[in-house]
């Protein structure tokens, strides 16, 4: 999976969390895509899409 790191990871993390399409998971570094993620997000990701469906 890419990574995307640095300031402009960081805003994009907040963009998705602010957006309800990830939760960060308490105490750990993990994040839970939303089911409204699972919807959006291969429309904003389009290579996320093959790589999971």
């Amino acid at each position: 999976m890419p990574h995307l790191g640095g300031a402009l990871g960081k805003e994009v993390l907040d963009a998705f969390v602010e957006r309800g399409l990830v939760e960060p998971r308490p105490g750990t570094r993990d994040l839970r895509v939303t089911d409204r993620g699972l919807r959006e997000l291969p429309a904003l990701l389009p290579a996320l899409a093959t790589a999971v469906g």
